[in-house]
């Protein structure tokens, strides 16, 4: 019985110590997703240079995609208004089809950035 309590014990160690290493794999996970998927126009990173401005064909002119560490700003405290604009941006950038779990990272990283200025 000793065995027992003591393996049990362990377990719940386990689990309750896993939550910042799964939260930080996620942000992780949401880098890596975020390099694949939005750096052609979103600087998401502090040392990948701003990408080239993309083309607002209802402004007839070329707009700056906002770099993470400002999009992060502006959600910062407001992590489902984040997750929303992820999913359903404004305009010129276009809806995006993500996964639950790769939205989930992408936003936890984004707002892992608060508090950053690149």
């Amino acid at each position: 019985m000793k065995g027992f309590f003591s393996a049990t014990g362990s377990l719940v160690l386990l689990l309750i110590g896993s939550g910042p290493v799964l939260a930080s794999n996620l942000v992780a996970e949401g880098r890596q997703d975020a390099m694949l998927e939005c750096a052609a126009c979103h600087r998401v990173t502090l040392r990948q240079t701003q990408p080239a401005s993309v083309p607002d064909p209802d402004e007839g002119r070329a707009v700056t995609a906002p770099a993470f560490d400002v999009i992060a700003g502006r959600y910062a405290g407001r992590p489902r208004a984040l997750r929303a604009f992820v999913q359903a941006p404004r305009h010129p950038m276009r809806e995006q089809q993500f996964l639950r779990r790769d939205l989930t990272a992408i936003s936890r990283y984004i707002a892992s950035l608060q508090g950053q200025r690149w």
